[in-house]
């Protein structure tokens, strides 16, 4: 791999170009990287953050990106108050520095709350626990203030956050959920009492401009992030079947816009402990699509990760990174031989682009300004409306992970809470699974490969609560709308009765969410799905979705098998697929984007392993 020098412009030609002819004028998105970086911190050569090194700096505008997701500053703990001031705030003064003189946006990454149990900036206080019961990254207000000074300074990103609160604290001590404690609370307890912490941290950061995001590994809980105000960051990649995280995120984002909510899009490398666990090809898809989306910013996770295999068992492989030395760990076939993710470094001076780091180059600094986007994601339409009260449910029961929803240990995933997972099925023509809406899923865990295309018609989905954020609401066009979850507010529910009658909508409905009149003739019909004319529309209740029914009712508005549909106001874009990791993208019937036509390599699961498909198993 040839090494470029900190010094020299990137020059190289551009290999499988991210097509697309230019517009002129529209909407384009920020792009930047996650930073969540190991060479120059785990290097005893340097043992700092990367700003700091001249080929780290070079290697962000090499790659084009106009943005951080920063996981190398860290607030100091440890000394005194007074000590501990005034390390951070040097700190803070060396990386103002480099936002300065770079033009580049600055996000503050805060997960390291996730996996520490605790950390003193005020001695005697865990700055992890600002609320009793809780354990999230509170940054120390003295902190916040200064980092809301610095040039570029945007917004705190609460990474995998939903993951904190939902899954049993994941492996910090106590076990308690993150945000609020909502162990013994149900549902509609614990939904009221997350958007009100939501709200509390909102404002403390608001009160110095600073913006907070939620990054989801999980398709769930967007809603409860969009209604407090925040940001909503859902991972694309990563574990989620592709259309599920982004109808929840644009559904959000339209439902809650006026509280303050913004749609970012994340394109993730980790697949199910394989890093990198996509291919190549996947991860253009990946950027061209969250583009084409209209979002705010997109960023790849990550830019300069070390994968080395079993790090504790190898401890001058995790201290002291020698790419020479190290042995990859469990990676996507194309990263054979590339232990980092999108950038390698020789030396504080020298760096070299992977395969995915030029594609992310090639998006950035080619494809991204050539492409204005003629509406944002605040445009989005559909033809299909999902309805349903937010209950954290994607298939935990059906995993190795906690069922305990929304935090709570005593309210567990029902025929109810994951009713919604038919849905999917039947608009992805069966490519999601009925058991749940993640790889992680034992459906299809260590049997179905990652994979970014799944066909799905316009989706957006909303809340319980729909009617009272937005009075009046069309759905935004939706033909279908598909109430399901524990409950729904009576002004949605009005308000839906309203679009069948008057608007000719159809309502497919669990029977028990419908009104007491229809309720009382399902029970009484014995049926498994009973429809109802309602005026000039009509209602179908059933006990799950995936009857013939409701079926019938949606086929009118599937895509076609080979097609990603969205509409945005008066565009109609199509993702078309190719072979499940390169798509064509078209606008208005006008091709944007055409994939390189030599494919990377396609993968397999050989037990637990990735292994490209004809090969035999050698990454582990």
């Amino acid at each position: 791999m040839k090494l470029i020098s900190s010094f020299a412009v990137i020059l190289a030609p551009i290999v499988c170009p991210l097509s697309g002819a230019p517009q002129p004028d529209g909407h384009l998105p920020a792009v930047g990287v996650d930073t969540a970086g190991t060479f120059f911190l785990r290097n005893k050569a340097y043992a700092g953050e990367g700003w700091r090194f001249p080929a780290w700096r070079d290697a962000v505008a090499g790659l084009g990106a106009e943005f951080l997701m920063d996981h190398y500053f860290e607030v100091a703990t440890g000394g005194t108050l007074r000590e501990n001031e005034a390390a951070t705030l040097a700190r803070i003064k060396t990386l103002g520095d480099y936002l300065g003189k770079s033009g580049l946006d600055y996000v503050f990454n805060l997960e390291t709350a996730n996996w520490t149990p605790r950390k003193e900036f005020v001695p005697g206080q865990n700055m992890f626990e600002p609320y009793p019961g809780t354990h999230f990254y509170q940054v120390p207000a003295p902190v916040l203030e200064a980092l809301a000074k610095m040039p570029g300074m945007k917004a705190v990103c609460f990474d995998e956050i939903e993951h904190a609160q939902i899954s049993s604290g994941l492996k910090r001590p106590g076990e308690c959920p993150a945000l609020a404690d909502t162990r013994r609370m149900t549902l509609p307890e614990a939904n009221a009492a997350l958007v009100a912490r939501l709200v509390q941290i909102r404002e403390y950061y608001k009160k110095h401009g600073v913006t907070p995001v939620a990054e989801n590994v999980w398709p769930v809980m967007q809603h409860l992030f969009a209604r407090a105000g925040w940001t909503v960051s859902p991972k694309i990649m990563k574990e989620s079947w592709t259309p599920v995280p982004v109808a929840m995120a644009l559904g959000a984002g339209v439902e809650y816009e006026n509280a303050g909510a913004d749609v970012w899009m994340n394109p993730d490398l980790w697949f199910c402990g394989h890093y990198p666990g996509h291919s190549v090809d996947e991860t253009r898809s990946a950027l061209v699509f969250s583009h084409w989306l209209g979002v705010s910013r997109i960023y790849l996770e990550n830019m300069d990760y070390v994968n080395a295999r079993g790090a504790t068992h190898q401890p001058d492989a995790a201290k002291n990174f020698d790419y020479a030395k190290i042995v990859q760990g469990r990676h996507h076939p194309d990263a054979d031989g590339s232990p980092a993710s999108l950038v390698q470094f020789a030396s504080d001076r020298e760096f070299s682009l992977t395969a995915y780091g030029r594609v992310f180059r090639d998006y950035a600094r080619d494809y991204k300004p050539a492409n204005p986007v003629p509406y944002t994601w605040r445009d989005a339409r559909c033809r299909v409306a999902i309805v349903r009260f937010e209950d954290s449910c994607w298939g935990q029961r059906d995993s190795t992970f906690g069922d305990t929803l929304l935090g709570s240990e005593i309210e567990k995933s029902t025929p109810e809470t994951e009713a919604w997972f038919g849905i999917w099925h039947r608009l992805s023509h069966g490519v999601i699974p009925r058991e749940g809406l993640s790889f992680h899923s034992r459906a299809v865990k260590y049997k179905q490969g990652p994979r970014f295309f799944v066909p799905a018609p316009p989706v957006l989905v909303f809340d319980h609560r729909v009617a009272d954020a937005l009075p009046g609401f069309d759905f935004r066009g939706a033909k279908i709308i598909l109430l399901t979850g524990i409950g729904v507010g009576k002004t949605t529910l009005d308000l839906m009765q309203r679009r069948a009658r008057e608007n000719g909508a159809v309502i497919a409905t669990l029977h028990h969410l419908a009104p007491d009149a229809m309720k009382k003739q399902f029970l009484e019909s014995g049926q498994a799905e009973l429809e109802i004319a309602d005026g000039a529309g009509k209602w179908i209740l059933c006990r799950d979705f995936l009857g013939e029914k409701v079926a019938a009712a949606l086929a009118p508005h599937l895509g076609p098998p080979d097609e990603m549909q969205y509409q945005f106001g008066g565009h109609n874009l199509i993702i078309k697929n190719v072979d499940n990791d390169r798509v064509e993208i078209w606008l208005d019937g006008v091709r944007r984007h055409e994939p390189p036509p030599a494919p990377g390599k396609r993968a397999r699961w050989e037990k637990d392993k990735l292994v490209e498909i004809g090969a035999k198993a050698q990454n582990g």
